[in-house]
């Protein structure tokens, strides 16, 4: 994964905690202040490679990597009782950042890959399709729910609260480190840049023990693919609107492959 990983756990509750190899332990609150300062904080002093956010998104039955971030319209109090105005959308503004960030790397490799290691491993496991009369995944019984496989999507809406906000809050500080490196008269090569080299994965709620070790899977997982996608040449088309199934391609060092 390059010289290192960010890991940043945003949970619903009051606070969560931030940890991964090679990062100390600490908590992070779930405020925008806090997501605004400490994300470039941890950028900065690390320098990752890749970032990843993870999240907890209570009553969903699927895991879900998200891929825009929007600049404007935080209007969800923090545990604070403040909207991510000042320390989001008047910074970003004045930053010259546009509307809507997206992810780099391509999507429609990424799910592919994805879905097809989850797949083979919980096939392995023993692990049935999410097909039939099962009941709503919040409401089945955990031995139920322990024999389905894990559901593993793309999403273009996180939900203008914490979880997008922090994964502005990175998409933002590499593209601004890309516009600098232009300012300096910096050579610029796609297949160096870290541009959009940031994921935000949301998991479900579940806290049995099993509940951790299938997000585990799936987290790693989805790590995997992003990395291997990226490191094999694959990214979103500069400029395209790409999306799963749609305008990705893999850089061969001359044209764009679709």
């Amino acid at each position: 994964m390059g010289d290192a990983g960010v890991v940043a756990l945003e949970d619903l509750a009051l606070s969560a905690e931030v940890t991964a190899p090679g990062l100390d332990h600490e908590t992070m609150r779930v405020a925008y202040a806090t997501a605004a300062s400490l994300i470039p904080s941890l950028i900065q002093q690390h320098d990752p490679d890749y970032i990843v956010h993870i999240g907890m998104a209570a009553g969903r039955e699927h895991y879900t990597l998200e891929t825009i971030a929007h600049r404007d319209d935080y209007k969800i109090k923090d545990v604070d009782e403040r909207d991510g105005w000042k320390e989001g959308e008047y910074v970003w503004k004045k930053e010259g950042i546009p509307g809507l960030l997206q992810v780099g790397w391509d999507e429609a490799d990424v799910l592919a890959r994805w879905q097809k290691e989850v797949d083979g491993v919980e096939t392995a496991m023993g692990l049935v399709d999410n097909e039939g009369a099962f009941p709503a995944w919040p409401l089945m019984a955990p031995q139920l729910r322990n024999t389905r496989k894990s559901l593993v999507r793309l999403s273009r809406d996180a939900g203008r609260f914490l979880c997008e906000f922090s994964l502005m809050v990175s998409l933002s500080r590499r593209s601004l480190e890309e516009r600098q490196k232009e300012r300096e008269g910096l050579p610029t090569d796609w297949r160096e840049s870290r541009e959009g080299k940031v994921a935000f994965l949301h998991v479900p709620g579940g806290f049995l023990p099993q509940d951790v070790a299938r997000g585990v899977r799936v987290a790693e997982a989805a790590i995997r693919s992003i990395v291997a996608s990226w490191e094999e040449g694959y990214r979103r088309h500069p400029g395209g609107q790409s999306k799963a199934g749609g305008e990705g391609g893999r850089w061969d060092g001359v044209v764009w492959k679709a």
